[in-house]
């Protein structure tokens, strides 16, 4: 059995990796006011990133490496991130939101305490709005992870936005 699974656990820590430092190098995380947000298209692994374990992998993972980078350019840490990867066959993008672990400002340790994603309650609070014909659906059971028809992520990202102002 560890000799079946250890090969594909290899190759999904190896996928993860490469499309991290791709969407690093071509600087595709982009800051908005509340959030970063960093959006995949197209690649050799995009069906990969269609399962949302995986796409939440990969976001946190990014999330992390940019709170570091923040921390080592002495920049205010901006510990959110939203990734959206576009599953072209449905016309839909899976979108995951995450946090980054805090850091404590006392002794520069850091702690794995999570308050929770406060991205299920945003999308939440979005699926809530009355917002004309914005098509999304939320997973009940992981509400940090949504989908968005692919015309109305932008409209969706505006939206999640002003509810981060808001709370």
């Amino acid at each position: 059995m560890l000799s079946v699974s250890l090969p594909s656990a290899k190759q999904f820590h190896k996928v993860i990796l490469s499309t991290g430092q791709s969407i690093i190098e071509k600087r595709a995380i982009k800051s908005l006011r509340s959030f970063r947000i960093a959006i995949i298209r197209e690649g050799p692994d995009l069906a990969f990133f269609e399962h949302p374990l995986a796409l939440t992998k990969l976001a946190t993972w990014l999330c992390e490496v940019s709170a570091e980078e923040d921390r080592g350019r002495a920049r205010r840490v901006q510990g959110d991130l939203v990734l959206a990867c576009l599953i072209p066959s449905r016309s839909v993008f899976l979108v995951v939101g995450v946090n980054a672990k805090e850091s404590d400002e006392n002794n520069g340790n850091e702690t794995t305490e999570v308050v929770g994603n406060k991205f299920g309650l945003a999308f939440g609070r979005v699926a809530k709005r009355d917002v004309r014909g914005l098509g999304m659906k939320i997973d009940a059971f992981e509400p940090g992870i949504v989908e968005v028809r692919e015309a109305d992520l932008g409209r969706f990202l505006e939206v999640l936005t002003d509810e981060f102002v808001r709370h």
